[in-house]
């Protein structure tokens, strides 16, 4: 419950940004089943995509990548996060799947790297 009040807080900086997804990528691997369910909420999840789909620094896009594929270890989670890209104009997995092969820039590596094992292991688009 605190977690989620911290997503709807609005003075946060990319630091807490970065360190919240860590929190709920430990949560959802720590608590995995019917407690992950749980955590994993509209507020939830619409705050780890919106993360994905926006301007937002590489770090927080990244650990929000990780949080996500954590969440998807549940097969309930991983319908509802299947459903919810999939419903996406354009699935935002695939923008930062050509990510992968940016030879500058290891972080945006590995955003692709991360994203190209989430499209090929729970999202199968």
């Amino acid at each position: 419950i605190e977690v989620a009040e911290m997503i709807k807080s609005d003075t946060s900086s990319t630091p807490c940004e970065r360190n919240l997804c860590v929190i709920l990528g430990c949560l959802a691997e720590k608590l995995a089943g019917p407690c992950s369910i749980a955590i994993l909420t509209d507020t939830t999840l619409s705050y780890l995509l919106k993360n994905i789909t926006e301007d937002t620094p590489k770090d927080v896009k990244l650990f929000s990548l990780i949080s996500l594929e954590k969440f998807a270890q549940t097969a309930e989670n991983k319908s509802t996060i299947k459903k919810k890209l999939l419903s996406y104009p354009e699935h935002p997995l695939l923008k930062l799947e050509t990510y992968v092969n940016d030879m500058e820039d290891f972080t945006l590596r590995q955003i692709g790297f991360c994203s190209k094992w989430s499209l090929d292991n729970y999202c199968k688009v």
